[in-house]
């Protein structure tokens, strides 16, 4: 019995281990809790909003005429014509708004560079007479001209006026003469 008994014993004494094994492990679990924090998040870039508004209609001096009306979208104003029969001027006066939260300066500014495009005997004359004499200018409403390293602030607005003139003095042409590649181009940059 001897042998029965040290079998038992050792029985018992490795069922005993177990359970205080499994207990420990009962206990373990039931002190235990996994707590979960989960979200999302969401990074807004600045609001970086310069447009053109409020598109005026032309105003003319002597023998200058606009023709048609320019189209006005928030990044560009097209279709702006002038005509002219001997001197005079076709303004046109905008506003530029910073409707986003970061200043801007004026980084660039490009005047274009007319094409005459003449006919007839004096094309060659007539093309020069025109464009030497068409200038285009942008001031603002004190006849300010705009510049490189202006600035527009958040929030603000500024009004602009674009400018065709023509002044031959006492020449005129003896063809008609068409223009292209009048214009400014603006570039903002982060202030």
């Amino acid at each position: 019995m001897e042998n029965k008994n040290g079998k038992w014993k050792v029985m018992a004494l490795l069922a005993l281990i177990l359970g205080g094994i499994s207990c420990t492990m009962i206990v373990y679990a039931a002190y235990t809790r996994s707590l979960e924090i989960t979200g999302q998040a969401k990074v807004m870039g600045p609001d970086w909003n310069i447009h053109f508004q409020n598109l005026q209609d032309a105003v003319v001096t002597e023998n200058g005429t606009a023709d048609g009306t320019p189209t006005l979208k928030d990044a560009s104003i097209t279709n702006v014509k002038a005509v002219f029969d001997g001197k005079g001027t076709v303004s046109y006066t905008f506003d530029v708004k910073n409707s986003g939260i970061i200043d801007a300066r004026i980084g660039t500014l490009t005047k274009l560079t007319a094409t005459c495009t003449g006919s007839g005997e004096n094309k060659t004359v007539d093309e020069a007479l025109v464009c030497d004499n068409l200038t285009t200018t942008l001031t603002y409403s004190d006849g300010v001209e705009v510049k490189e390293a202006d600035t527009l602030t958040a929030g603000e607005v500024k009004t602009m006026k674009l400018t065709i003139s023509y002044d031959p003095g006492e020449a005129s042409v003896f063809h008609e003469v068409n223009v292209t590649g009048i214009g400014v181009t603006i570039i903002y940059n982060e202030n």
